[in-house]
């Protein structure tokens, strides 16, 4: 467990302490909600209870909390920022319930409840690495090319040039919302561009530079969770941040033709939904 890994573990227990509900294991889903409320109320910041589950392990989650996340957490606890906590605690020696733990795809597994469980995952993973090393092995002593894992598609297909090339060109586009460059996004889109979202039925480039892009000055951060690319067709889910610490959570589609985006569809968060179905 690395040290951010040990710090979250500490946090997490700052927080059964500072709220006196004692065993986060035991807290239900209400109770993040709650959190979630005072977290808001204490900091200015909103982070969704899903959020909150995801940290304390209570959801399937691959990475560890973005910065902007962390900064929120100490801060409900007193402390400036994350950097402040993990200079303030870079020799903290962790609970033995907290040594006891370890991080595997998101979830907080304790190790002294569970050694049965451990050692099976232990014996899976030697099971499959041994022979993938042997391949690999034989691969490059008959001084064959292997590919990055950044050219593998989600099923282990290897991505074509062109699907590298598209996920490029649209990672571009929450770059450019992030620096708020007009300029950058516009050359990624090809002629007859449309957009669609609640509200908007393919919408031409004027039309969505008036309604949408000037939501780009109140967006201060993008992170990826999944992007999906399958030739011209490429899906993105992502949170987002706005400045003053709202949390969204969107899906996006793209279609690409010639190495331009031609069609961009965003599909907004709960209680929402595209096409607009209702009743006119």
């Amino acid at each position: 467990m690395n040290t951010d890994e040990f710090l979250i573990a500490k946090t997490i227990e700052l927080f059964e302490s500072n709220t006196g509900w004692g065993d986060s294991d035991e807290w239900s889903n209400q109770d993040f909600v709650i959190l979630s409320e005072k977290i808001q109320e204490r900091t200015g910041v909103a982070l969704s209870h899903v959020t909150l589950k995801r940290i304390w392990g209570k959801v399937k989650y691959d990475s560890l909390p973005n910065i902007h996340t962390l900064d929120t957490l100490v801060q409900f606890l007193g402390y400036e920022n994350w950097r402040a906590f993990r200079s303030q605690n870079a020799n903290w020696n962790a609970s033995a319930k907290t040594v006891e733990q370890t991080i595997t795809n998101g979830h907080y597994i304790d190790n002294k409840n569970e050694p049965k469980k451990n050692k099976s995952i232990l014996k899976t993973v030697l099971f499959i690495a041994i022979p993938v090393a042997l391949i690999l092995t034989i691969v490059i002593v008959s001084g064959l090319v292997i590919a990055p894992l950044a050219m593998f598609g989600s099923a282990g297909k290897v991505k074509s040039a062109m699907e590298r090339s598209n996920e490029k060109i649209v990672r571009e586009v929450y770059t450019a919302n992030e620096k708020k460059d007009w300029n950058t996004l516009r050359s990624l889109f090809a002629d007859g561009f449309t957009f669609s979202s609640q509200g908007n039925d393919h919408i031409d480039i004027k039309l969505y530079k008036v309604r949408c892009w000037p939501n780009a000055r109140n967006i201060k951060s993008f992170h990826i969770d999944n992007l999906v690319v399958v030739g011209n067709d490429v899906f993105v889910r992502y949170h987002s941040w706005t400045m003053d610490g709202k949390e969204m959570e969107n899906t996006e589609y793209f279609k690409l033709k010639a190495g331009k985006i031609k069609e961009f569809t965003c599909f907004f968060g709960p209680g929402t939904s595209f096409p607009d179905n209702k009743a006119k």
